[in-house]
């Protein structure tokens, strides 16, 4: 097994000692995919789930909860910021794909 593999294997979880195998709760959710498959863009579709998306923005009102000064830590002010970057984030996507030139715009 080569250095590179080695480091891959024990990346992946899959080890040649299972004696070494950590326990996959612990690791984080990557995913390798080969741009020469075309197979791989279902794959990723099916990777980056709504489940997926769900969680990332549970721990975004999670994050912005414990930043928030105790002054200000309520769910309405939650709320009020949360909205406000998702507002930013979406007229940025917008103002990308006019001046890119891509998304169907």
């Amino acid at each position: 097994m080569n250095t590179r593999r080695a480091i891959d294997a024990k990346s992946t979880n899959d080890v040649a000692n299972p004696n070494e195998r950590q326990d996959k709760r612990n690791l984080m959710g990557i995913e390798r995919f080969d741009p020469k498959d075309p197979d791989d863009r279902e794959r990723m579709r099916v990777f980056l789930s709504p489940q997926q998306v769900d969680h990332q923005i549970r721990q975004a009102i999670q994050f912005c909860w414990m930043a928030l000064p105790d002054e200000k830590r309520s769910v309405e002010e939650v709320e009020k910021q949360i909205r406000r970057i998702v507002d930013r984030a979406l007229r940025d996507l917008r103002d990308d794909a006019a001046s890119f030139a891509v998304g169907g715009e």
